[in-house]
């Protein structure tokens, strides 16, 4: 039986903001980083030992859907590498670009209910819900199994319910946009992941598909997209998802048990084969449940699809947006995006679903991904070549999603899209022009920041609740900054992308100038671009001058076998590198007198990177005297 709840004043405050059912002071309450050890301890302690009804309304309050409501600033913007290194949203994730939102208040949670346990107070079945979220939140596939056993023992499973195994699903094979940090095009398939699960490939293909995903790995600081439970191994995600035998062996166990299947569930299993790359399932469950059929000709590379079973509006199994949702998601991660499109479009026809804004958006971003680089160069390499897209596949999305029936107004991402496809094309005049509609809108975002910020100094100075205030300031502020890095990067790159065609070439000669004095606040400190005898070098007069400094890294092994293990290391477990010592061979004693002297090099491989930093320097105390010039004083060390 729970104990007597306390009723000291910090106490109370907890009490208030979960009577009020305010996510954000109850986020901020369990994580505050003014906690000591002591008062940490006596939180866990008061949440542990509340009611059961009590606890899951905690539960509910702090669900990930819910906190990325009111507490996830960054709001549905991907933060990417960049990011982390040139805005204060990097402060936002960790290493493996997960959101510390979530991995926090997990962390904090999986406290306190092993406290409950310990006191023999059980879990309902909305609490394993809301814990299998977090799992998928967190990336953490591992941990979804984990809470599936525990849910196993305590007899949930029996339950037999839809809801359950769909949000075990999602979690499992990280199928909602959530779940991937917002971020779903990390998780697309990658070709070398279709050997031996798809395909056998040969070694010379192979080698290669190896060699162009080591080199998008190789010089990588952050671990983004990784699987946060291998510490010594670069293991991507996208190797765990792309296994199909656990999606078939879960989808015969919900047909066995007779579960009752619908829309929503479905829609969790195709998202999860499409992160498998098994196109011929997805065209099975489409004509089994739907009748959906999909015909795919290899030889012109051309798609058909047509069917469509009679299903009455009442009816769980009759197509929505969620069905749409799936399509998109799920043919669009396997490299069919004109597939993706086509089944759409039959099904919003065929059913009469009007396509919502951010299916178009979600579909806009999937063709600029397969049309980058890497992306197209995998596919080409793997022998797909109808996977890789071009820049123009980019402008016909765009144009369809703009002009009616549909007539979607695109937003400041889709501006982002558009802008740096204009870029890589070399169609600089458009790109401009769209660059100056979308710095409109980056001026009316900062108006909004500036009123927010306002707004949080007049709550502050009146002293009343500022959660609101605080909220919107955050809010405005991640949109402000994502804004910023997009404009930044467009500026980068067309300095990059500019190639002189003669020495009184207009472009170069004027439009370069004017472009950075046009976007002076964006391009960076140091800006660079070619013309036909070299390069220009323009610096920004107050810029601090910047050195590279010598830094080791320590990065995981981006094969595990001891064949490819070239670089001396610390094997696991070895404490050489929790310390500034470098990590030296180990012996290690197997049994075999032959590998009793042998070195084996660990699975950690050692970096040597240049990285940039800020040329600060210690003032020489003797070269400061009476007659030392301010020009000289000002330019050492301001």
């Amino acid at each position: 039986m729970a104990a007597a709840l306390p009723s000291d004043p910090r106490s109370n405050t907890f009490f208030s903001h979960l009577r009020a059912g305010d996510t954000y002071s109850l986020y901020r309450w369990t994580i505050s980083a003014k906690n000591t050890a002591e008062e940490a301890s006596r939180r866990h302690e008061l949440m542990a030992s509340l009611p059961s009804l009590m606890f899951s309304e905690l539960l509910r309050c702090l669900d990930p859907f819910a906190v990325s409501e009111h507490c996830d600033y960054v709001g549905n913007v991907a933060i990417s590498d960049g990011m982390t290194r040139l805005t204060p949203l990097g402060s936002q994730v960790d290493q493996y670009g997960i959101r510390l939102v979530y991995t926090s208040l997990f962390r904090e949670l999986q406290i306190v209910c092993a406290l409950r346990q310990e006191a023999q107070l059980s879990l309902l079945f909305h609490d394993y819900i809301v814990l299998l979220r977090y799992a998928g939140a967190t990336s953490d596939t591992v941990a979804a199994k984990r809470i599936w056993r525990e849910m196993e023992e305590e007899g949930f499973i029996e339950w037999r319910q839809s809801d359950l195994y769909r949000e075990f699903v999602r979690a499992r094979f990280l199928t909602d946009t959530l779940y991937a940090q917002q971020d779903p095009f990390r998780l697309r398939v990658r070709p070398v992941n279709l050997h031996r699960q798809k395909l056998t490939m040969y070694r010379p293909r192979l080698d290669q598909l190896d060699h162009l995903r080591q080199g998008l790995e190789r010089y990588r600081v952050q671990r983004t997209g990784q699987n946060p439970n291998q510490p010594d191994y670069a293991e991507h995600l996208t190797r765990i998802l792309r296994k199909t035998k656990p999606v078939n062996r879960l989808y015969r166990m919900v047909s066995d048990l007779g579960i009752a299947r619908d829309e929503r569930l479905l829609a969790a299993f195709m998202v999860a084969l499409g992160r498998t790359g098994s196109l011929t399932a997805m065209a099975e469950m489409l004509a089994h449940h739907w009748e959906i059929i999909v015909t795919w000709d290899k030889a012109t590379s051309t798609v058909t699809v047509s069917g469509g079973a009679g299903i009455p509006p009442e009816s769980p199994m009759r197509p929505s947006v969620v069905l749409l949702e799936a399509v998109v998601q799920a043919y669009c991660a396997s490299g069919a995006v004109a597939c993706a499109l086509q089944v759409m479009d039959h099904l919003s026809r065929r059913y009469d679903i009007a396509i919502p804004q951010h299916l178009w958006f979600s579909l806009l971003s999937w063709t600029y991904v397969m049309t980058s680089k890497p992306a197209a160069t995998e596919w080409r390499a793997a022998g797909f070549p109808e996977h890789a897209l071009g820049p123009a596949a980019v402008q016909l999305v765009w144009t369809a999603m703009t002009s009616a029936p549909y007539n979607v107004q695109p937003g400041f991402a889709q501006y982002d899209v558009l802008i740096k496809t204009r870029i890589w094309q070399r169609k600089l005049s458009e790109a401009l022009r769209l660059m100056r509609e979308a710095r409109r809108m980056y001026e009316t975002q900062l108006g909004e920041y500036e009123a927010a910020v306002l707004e949080y100094a007049e709550t502050a100075r009146q002293g009343v609740g500022r959660s609101t205030a605080a909220r919107r300031l955050n809010r405005a502020g991640g949109r402000k900054w994502y804004m910023w890095y997009c404009l930044q990067t467009w500026c980068r790159a067309i300095l990059k992308r500019t190639q002189p065609r003669g020495v009184h070439d207009v472009r170069v000669v004027q439009g370069i100038p004017a472009l950075i004095d046009e976007f002076r606040p964006f391009v960076p400190y140091l800006a660079q671009y070619h013309i036909t005898t070299g390069f220009v070098q323009l610096r920004e007069p107050d810029w601090h001058p910047r050195r590279m400094v010598h830094q080791t890294v320590y990065l995981p092994a981006l094969r595990p076998h001891a064949k490819y293990r070239r670089h001396r290391g610390s094997s696991r477990g070895s404490s050489n590198f929790d310390n500034d010592g470098e990590g030296g061979p180990v012996v290690v004693d197997v049994g075999d007198k032959w590998h009793e002297k042998r070195l084996i090099p660990g699975l950690l491989r050692r970096r040597v990177a240049w990285v940039h930093g800020p040329g600060r320097r210690l003032p020489d105390l003797r070269a400061l005297g009476p007659t030392t010039s301010r020009e000289w004083l000002v330019q050492e060390f301001a």
